[in-house]
């Protein structure tokens, strides 16, 4: 009987510890000579809480970031941008790394 109610125990905390976990997203990111946008979307019923980081790597191997973090309202979306000078020093790379959870109130 104790077994049991341990293995009730044990399951109960992970689906509770579960349920505030943060799942990756796949930001829409797209590179143009001076700006970096990362996009996120909430395809969801409910708000979700995203927090990450936008990356851009310049023509001279240099590496510029942002950092986002912000509640997306169900269908909604936000950006993340990273600048830089066109004509001095242009990006040639870009990605992002964000993470999101669900918003429970």
């Amino acid at each position: 009987m104790r077994s049991y109610m341990r293995l009730i125990a044990v399951v109960a905390l992970f689906i509770t510890t579960q349920a505030f976990a943060f799942f990756p997203v796949n930001p829409l990111v797209q590179v143009r000579p001076d700006v970096v946008s990362a996009q996120v979307y909430n395809p969801y019923y409910e708000p979700i809480l995203c927090e990450g980081f936008a990356f851009g790597r310049t023509a001279y191997g240099q590496v510029l970031q942002a950092r986002v973090a912000d509640i997306i309202a169900p269908g909604s979306n936000r950006y993340a941008f990273v600048h830089t000078n066109a004509f001095v020093n242009p990006f040639v790379n870009g990605w992002a790394q964000i993470a999101c959870r669900f918003l429970h109130y």
